[in-house]
């Protein structure tokens, strides 16, 4: 099994999104044994309505990423694992992460698994962090 965790960074910057609020999503990458943030997008720089910025930074790659977006005052924590352009080996490494690093980030509330456009699109952002009050 691979020891594959996030780094002290990671915890360290998904808490300042959790408790300050000012980070509109967090991108992470696997590097080695280490989770990492790749790109950190802070609630000032960007528009309202910043779901289309996201979905395009999570897909740049072309390559798995995780991703925490702080949506309608939900944290949706985002597994992109593109069928058509990861290797197997890249897809098995972000798949063997994927549940020890939610449990890292104490504070999830919902969780998205996503392998094309189909399933990372607006309409489901919206409808996942949709409020049930």
């Amino acid at each position: 099994m691979l020891a594959i965790s996030a780094n002290d960074e990671t915890r360290t910057k998904f808490n300042e999104m959790k408790l300050g609020k000012k980070i509109g999503y967090l991108i992470f990458n696997i590097a080695g044994s280490d989770i990492v943030v790749e790109k950190e997008a802070q609630k000032g720089d960007l528009p309202e309505d910043y779901l289309d910025m996201f979905m395009a930074d999570v897909k740049s790659s072309g390559q798995p990423r995780f991703s925490v977006l702080d949506w309608n005052h939900k944290l949706l924590f985002v597994s992109w694992v593109p069928d058509n352009s990861a290797s197997a080996r890249n897809k098995m490494t972000f798949a063997s992460a994927k549940e020890p690093f939610i449990q890292e980030l104490v504070g999830i509330q919902l969780k998205l698994q996503a392998t094309d456009d189909g399933e990372l699109n607006r309409e489901i952002l919206i409808a996942t962090t949709k409020s049930t009050v």
